[in-house]
């Protein structure tokens, strides 16, 4: 798994930083938000979150760091942040190539997961983070291993099952759905939603997903 700053985009955050006086690198995520669904979010950061995935980038200016949200992390595996000029703008350009589509208005993106492309995501990370590549490291190491192996593998459940994706983007903007106690809905939307689930249920390839997915957004 890997997240990359172009030089152009390195040499910019590191001068930024130098004037700036303080900040230890940038950090870089993702949020649901807009009508694709999800958005980048970019900040400069003065502490380090005990959480971060940290990527230590080599520039001309000096090293940079890029902060990372576990949480973020799948959506954002294989991008390079790059610093671009494009007639008198200048700013921010992302290429990831789990993008699906972008909107019209040019701030959110459509999540392209292929559950071939996660399973085999899931089997290197696991392969990484196994306890007994750590065995000569000691058995502190061992258990932060197994701790990652966990997450690991609930990420990966989570993940490829859309209804359970769905409830974990909501819960990451503290809109928790609580299905199993939540009933004050209007009758309305409870039957719509029996449909889509069954429709999903029933959704055999890719087609007939996205055919849903439209539905949906509309």
């Amino acid at each position: 798994m890997a997240i990359t700053l172009s030089p152009a985009a390195a040499k910019h955050v590191s001068k930024y930083l130098a004037k700036r006086g303080k900040g230890v690198g940038v950090r870089l995520g993702v949020k649901t938000t807009g009508c694709s669904g999800l958005a980048y979010k970019l900040e400069y950061v003065d502490e380090q979150d005990p959480s971060d995935v940290v990527f230590d980038i080599a520039s001309e200016s000096g090293d940079v760091k890029l902060l990372i949200d576990p949480k973020s992390l799948p959506y954002l595996d294989g991008t390079q942040l790059d610093y671009v000029r494009e007639g008198l703008n200048e700013g921010f350009k992302f290429h990831n190539p789990n993008e699906r589509d972008r909107c019209g208005c040019g701030e959110s993106f459509r999540f392209a997961q292929d559950a071939d492309t996660l399973t085999a995501k899931w089997k290197a990370l696991q392969m990484q983070a196994h306890p007994d590549k750590f065995a000569a490291d000691g058995a502190a190491a061992q258990r932060l291993a197994m701790q990652w192996s966990v997450r690991i593998n609930e990420a990966y459940q989570r993940l490829k099952n859309p209804i359970s994706r769905a409830a974990y983007l909501c819960q990451l903007n503290d809109h928790p759905i609580e299905g199993s106690s939540n009933t004050a809905m209007p009758p309305d939307f409870l039957m719509q939603q029996m449909q889509w689930r069954e429709a999903l249920d029933e959704a055999d390839d890719d087609a007939a997903l996205d055919t849903l997915s439209k539905e949906v957004h509309t």
